[in-house]
């Protein structure tokens, strides 16, 4: 491979990389409420610090191979439904 091929593929691989960030930066920024919510409420359930929380969603996540963000959207959709009412025709619609 000549000099000019190999900074060629240098440079394509950089491209890629930043495309990348670009494109996992704004997942964050699109799933960032719904992970703040998440630590909030595991904050509020198990009395720990945001810190604590954060690492043990990651740990989760590595451990269940699932993104972060999927874990989150989780703790909020199941606290959302328990916090539901059982009869329909209790919820006056008023928050």
């Amino acid at each position: 491979m000549t000099n000019r091929e190999q900074v060629d593929k240098t440079v394509e691989e950089q491209l890629a990389d930043c495309e990348r960030l670009v494109e996992n930066l704004e997942l964050s920024r699109v799933h960032r409420g719904t992970i703040d919510q998440a630590i909030g409420i595991l904050m509020a359930r198990g009395g720990r610090t945001a810190d604590d929380v954060v690492n043990m969603l990651v740990q989760a996540s590595q451990r269940s191979n699932r993104k972060l963000r999927d874990i989150a959207a989780d703790v909020v959709r199941d606290t959302v439904e328990r916090a539901k009412p059982v009869d329909p025709k209790l919820d006056d619609g008023k928050v």
